[in-house]
C-alpha cells in the first residue's frame, strides 16, 4: 500500500496515504463479554483444506465480485435448493468466482465439514461423481458395493453433514447444442445426478454448478440460477490495473480510446486480458478498430463471440513460428504437457524446438494457459482449445505424430513400472488418450495404437469403476479385433467386458461375455486363458446360488490348472470348491479343499 499509493473509485484514481492507521488508546482495562466454549462447536476451517483445484487463484488473485459472492451466500444459506447455478460466457470468471467463494467459506468458517470439487470436462460417467464421494467419505472398499446402495448412504450423509460440492464447467455434462461443446454422459447418468438434486433438497449440504448454460433440463425446484456477467465499476479497473501493472504501464481513465475498448470488451476478464497485453505494440484505437471488426466475423454462440473476437485480436501478435506449435496444442483437451509437445515437434518441425518456450509462456501470460506443475503440465482454458480447433487445424502428419507419441506414452503409463491408481496423472491425460484412440481407430497404419492405448484406458476406467466408459471403450475394441480376425486379443477384450459387466451386478451379460471369450480361448487352444474363463463363470453361479454349475466350472478351471502347473488357479478353485462344501454342511471335504489350497498357493507365493 505504501508502494503504489494510486486507489481506485468511482472518479478514477486517486493517491491515498490511508496506510496511516489511527490509534485509539483506553486507560482502563476492557471487560470481554464471558464466552461458554463446548465440545460441541464445529471444528475450525484451518482444519480443513480446500480441494487442490480451488487452491490456485491465478496471477491475479480473486478481484471484486463482492455481489456474486454475496448473492452465493444468500443462495447458500436461503435457499431450499442444494444447487446454485452461475451461468455465463466462457471466460468471464466463474471458475475463478467459485475458487473464490470457497476461499471466503474458508476464510469466514463457512466450509462446514469439508469440500469436494469435479470438473465435468473430464468426467465421463455419474458413477465416478458417486465413488469419489464414497471413497471420501466411506472408505475405498465401498466402491465395490452396488450403485444403488452406494447412493442411499451417499445422500444420507450428504444431508445429515454441511459439505460444500463444486462441479465446474458443467456444461460438459449436457452439452450445447450449436457448439462444440458436445454431452460427455449419456441420458442416464444426466438423470442420475438430476436425481441426486431432487434427493439433497433441503438438506445440508449445498452444490455450486458453474456452467456457460443455464442448463434447462434441470428445474427450479433442483438449482437456483444465478447469471454472472462481466466485472463492472471499480472492479473492472481494479482488473485492468492488475494487467497493465505487469507490462510497466499505467492506466489512463481519461483516455476516450481506451475507455471505449475497454466497455467493447464489456467487463470479459479473459478478452481484457488478451487485449490489454497488446498495449505495449498498439494504440487503444487501433486495437478497438480491430476488435469490432474481429467481433463483426463471428459465428455460432453468440456467448463466445467477444471472447473469440478478442483472442482473434491477440492472435494477431503470434508469429507465424508458433503455427505448428498452436496446432499440435489444438489436438489436446483440458492438459497439455510440454514435454510431448517437444517430443512431437522432434518427430514433424524440429526448428520450431526453439519456439517453444516463447508460445507457451505468451500463452500463459494470456491466462489462456496455466502452469500448475514444475513436470510442465499446463491446464488449458476450455475456450483455447475451441479457439485452436478453429483456427489452427493439424494437418494429417501433425495428427499421426500426436497419435505416436501419446501412444507410446500411454504404452508407458499403462506398463508393470507404473500404478494404475495414480488418478492425478490419468485424470489429466485421459482425454489426450482419448482423442489418440480416435484418430488411430481412422487410419489403419495407426491402429496398433488403438490397441495398444484402449486396453489400458478400458482397463483403468474399470480399476476406477468407471463402469460405463469402460464398458464402451471394450465393445470398441471387441469390434477391432473381430473385424480383423485377431483371435487371443478378442478374447481378452470379451473377458474383460465380462469383468466390467460382473462389476456392474449384470450376471446374465457377464456370463455370455466369458462363454464368447471361452468359445475364441478354444479355437486357438489357449489353456491358461480358459482358465480364467471357467473361474470367472464359477464366480458368476455362485452369485446366482446355482451351485452345481459353479462347482462344474471351479472343477473344469482346476482340472485345465493341474494340467499345466498353475498353482496360483489351482488354488483358487479349490478354495472356491471347499466354500461350496462348506455350505453344504460337508466340512470335512471342505478341509481337504482348503488343505490343498493352502499348499497350492504355498507353492505359487514361495
Amino acid at each position: 500500500m505504501l508502494a503504489r499509493d494510486g486507489r481506485i473509485c468511482a472518479r478514477g484514481e486517486f493517491p491515498l496515504q490511508d496506510w496511516l492507521v489511527p490509534v485509539l488508546y483506553q486507560q482502563d482495562a476492557v471487560i470481554l463479554p464471558a464466552i461458554n466454549l463446548t465440545d460441541e462447536r464445529p471444528k475450525r476451517d484451518e482444519e480443513i483444506t480446500l480441494p487442490e483445484e480451488a487452491c490456485l487463484l491465478g496471477d491475479y488473485g480473486f478481484i471484486g465480485r463482492e455481489r456474486a459472492v454475496q448473492a452465493l451466500e444468500r443462495a447458500r444459506l436461503q435457499q431450499a435448493q442444494v444447487a446454485f447455478l452461475v451461468y455465463g460466457m466462457a471466460g468471464v470468471g466463474k471458475t475463478t468466482l467459485a475458487k473464490g467463494f470457497l476461499h471466503w467459506l474458508h476464510d469466514t468458517n463457512g466450509l462446514g465439514v469439508g469440500a469436494f470439487w469435479f470438473s465435468f470436462d473430464a468426467i465421463r460417467s455419474a458413477e465416478y461423481v458417486v465413488n469419489e464421494l464414497v471413497d471420501a467419505l466411506f472408505g475405498t472398499n465401498a466402491r465395490a458395493a452396488p450403485l444403488e446402495q452406494k447412493l442411499a448412504s451417499l445422500v444420507k450423509a450428504l444431508r445429515q453433514q454441511a459439505y460444500i460440492l463444486v462441479w465446474d464447467n458443467f456444461e460438459s455434462a449436457s452439452g450445447i447444442p450449436g457448439t462444440e461443446v458436445t454431452p460427455l454422459l449419456i441420458e442416464e447418468d444426466r438423470n442420475l445426478l438430476k436425481n441426486l438434486l431432487k434427493q439433497l433438497r433441503g438438506g445440508k449440504t449445498k452444490i455450486l454448478i458453474t456452467s456457460r448454460s443455464p442448463e434447462n433440463w434441470l428445474t427450479h425446484t433442483e438449482c437456483y440460477r444465478l447469471p454472472l456477467s462481466g466485472l463492472q465499476g471499480e472492479e473492472l479497473w481494479e482488473y485492468c490495473n492488475a494487467v497493465v501493472r505487469d507490462l510497466g504501464l499505467k492506466i489512463k481513465r481519461d483516455d476516450k480510446d481506451f475507455i471505449a475498448l475497454i466497455n467493447e470488451l464489456d467487463g470479459h476478464p479473459l478478452a481484457i486480458r488478451a487485449i490489454l497485453l497488446r498495449l505495449t505494440d498498439y494504440k487503444a484505437t487501433d486495437l478497438l478498430i480491430e476488435m469490432k471488426k474481429q467481433f463483426s466475423g463471428q459465428e455460432g454462440d453468440e456467448s463466445t463471440h467477444r471472447i473469440l473476437a478478442a483472442l482473434g485480436v491477440f492472435d494477431q501478435c503470434l508469429p507465424d513460428v508458433f503455427v505448428p506449435i498452436l496446432q499440435l496444442i489444438g489436438l489436446h483437451e483440458q492438459y497439455v504437457d510440454k514435454r510431448h509437445i517437444e517430443a512431437m515437434l522432434k518427430k514433424s518441425n524440429p526448428k520450431t524446438l526453439n519456439n517453444l518456450d516463447n508460445c507457451f509462456n505468451i500463452l500463459n501470460i494470456a491466462g489462456l494457459l496455466h502452469h500448475i506443475s514444475k513436470e510442465r503440465l499446463y491446464l488449458m482454458h476450455p475456450i483455447l482449445n475451441s479457439f485452436l480447433k478453429n483456427k489452427y487445424i493439424a494437418s494429417s502428419e501433425l495428427i499421426d505424430t500426436f497419435v505416436i507419441v501419446m501412444g507410446d506414452f500411454g504404452h508407458q503409463l499403462f506398463s508393470n513400472n507404473h500404478t494404475i491408481d495414480n488418478n492425478f496423472i490419468f485424470n489429466c491425460f485421459s482425454k489426450n488418450l482419448l482423442n489418440a484412440i480416435n484418430f488411430a481407430e481412422e487410419k489403419s497404419e495407426l491402429q496398433r495404437y488403438f490397441y495398444l492405448i484402449g486396453h489400458g484406458l478400458a482397463w483403468y476406467f474399470s480399476e476406477n469403476y468407471e463402469l460405463n466408459s469402460s464398458y464402451n471403450l471394450f465393445k470398441r475394441l471387441i469390434k477391432h479385433h473381430i473385424d480383423k480376425n485377431e483371435i487371443k486379443p478378442a478374447s481378452f477384450a470379451y473377458h474383460a467386458i465380462g469383468n466390467t459387466a460382473f462389476m456392474q451386478n449384470d450376471y446374465i451379460q457377464a456370463k455370455n461375455y466369458y462363454l464368447k471369450s471361452l468359445e475364441l480361448d478354444q479355437q486357438c487352444n489357449d489353456q491358461e486363458h480358459q482358465i480364467l474363463n471357467f473361474y470367472a463363470l464359477g464366480n458368476v453361479e455362485l452369485r446366482n446360488n446355482n451351485w452345481c454349475d459353479s462347482e462344474n466350472y471351479y472343477q473344469r478351471a482346476l482340472n485345465i490348472a493341474k494340467d499345466i502347473s498353475d498353482q496360483h488357479i489351482t488354488g483358487m478353485a479349490l478354495h472356491q470348491l471347499g466354500m461350496l462344501e462348506e455350505d453344504k454342511d460337508n466340512y470335512q471335504k471342505a478341509m481337504e479343499f482348503y488343505e490343498e489350497a493352502y499348499t497350492a498357493l504355498s507353492i505359487h507365493d514361495s
